[in-house]
């Protein structure tokens, strides 16, 4: 009986020793999950740009005007002292705080928290009052990034205080399109020039160049319906790299990624007051008026519903691809 009861004691032993390293073990797998979560955004960011880089052969006026300049040399002219080209222009864009909150509830609150007909007071935004609610943004933010956190801890949003959707990527794309456009344009200008110049290329040489010319901008000019086209088939590539970096993730940390524009989106609604509060302050401090609670929280929750709703949408249209990782 002895014997028995000290190898019962030992099983319990072993069980209760067996529990804590499991439960450890679990707790150590899904412990910094975050940087899974944020290495599988850095991920489809990487790839996606290498994709998005497979549609323009030349991605610089230099590299271009060298193959346009072939159009001279190969009919007669002369070739020109290298040119470098301006850098392309910034969009006004890039400097925009989008964040999970910020330029889609900006554009709410100008257009009506600010509406002169709500408030006589009202006056002009300037660009200081502008940069004063940036900081704001950041911190309304960081409430709902901080609800995230309860679920996954150390969790950061991982672009510019938000999620990215569809659209951010497809922004890209666009941007992409129009540092095209202003590539053939810049390089349309300066071969012109050189192609009128007598000292670069004879009058005689003019036809068959200009055909040369014409040939090489039409290969390289893209038409409303290829950035349309290029768009539908960026955002099946956009799924690809996507499953191609959930299968890169670790296991137990995959349900974060899936599960994450859920939380973020449930975080969002359950904060409302408080994120709410903060803004009404937020604007109060820099617009130096008192906006309505029910106005400001009018707009952050259609703020918050069309960025949930467009979430939901990119991830039911990838849906498949994760499905079949998971299974």
């Amino acid at each position: 009986l002895k014997m028995a009861l000290q190898f019962c004691n030992a099983i319990v032993v072993c069980l209760i020793t067996f529990c804590f390293l499991f439960i450890a073990t679990s707790a150590d797998a899904t412990s910094d999950c975050a940087e899974d979560v944020a290495k599988f955004y850095k991920c489809v960011d990487r790839k996606y740009d290498q994709e998005l880089g497979k549609i323009f052969t030349y991605h610089t006026a230099e590299a271009f005007s060298e193959k346009a300049i072939e159009c001279l040399t190969k009919n007669g002219c002369e070739k020109p002292a290298f040119h470098k080209f301006k850098p392309t222009p910034e969009s006004d864009d890039d400097n925009d705080e989008e964040g999970f909150i910020g330029k889609q509830l900006d554009a709410f609150v100008y257009r009506r928290i600010l509406n002169p007909e709500w408030f006589p007071n009202a006056r002009n935004v300037s660009v200081p009052e502008s940069n004063c609610m940036d900081s704001h943004f950041e911190k309304a933010n960081a409430i709902v990034e901080q609800c995230i956190q309860k679920t996954l801890p150390n969790f950061k949003f991982p672009i510019e205080n938000g999620l990215p959707s569809k659209m951010d990527y497809m922004a890209k794309a666009e941007k992409d399109f129009d540092e095209n456009e202003y590539i053939l344009h810049d390089v349309a200008k300066y071969v012109l020039k050189l192609l009128r110049n007598p000292q670069v290329c004879p009058a005689d040489k003019h036809d068959v160049v200009e055909k040369c010319l014409t040939k090489l901008f039409n290969e390289n000019q893209k038409s409303p319906f290829d950035k349309i086209l290029s768009g539908e088939n960026l955002f099946k590539e956009l799924c690809a790299v996507g499953v191609t970096c959930f299968k890169e993730t670790r296991e137990p940390c995959r349900k974060f990624i899936v599960n994450l524009h859920e939380t973020a989106c449930t975080c969002a609604t359950d904060e409302t007051d408080q994120v709410v509060k903060y803004l009404v302050d937020s604007y109060s401090k820099c617009f130096g008026l008192d906006p309505e609670y029910k106005q400001v929280e009018k707009s952050y929750l259609e703020t918050m519903k069309h960025r949930c709703e467009a979430l939901k949408s990119d991830k039911q249209a990838c849906e498949a691809g994760l499905t079949a990782v998971l299974s």
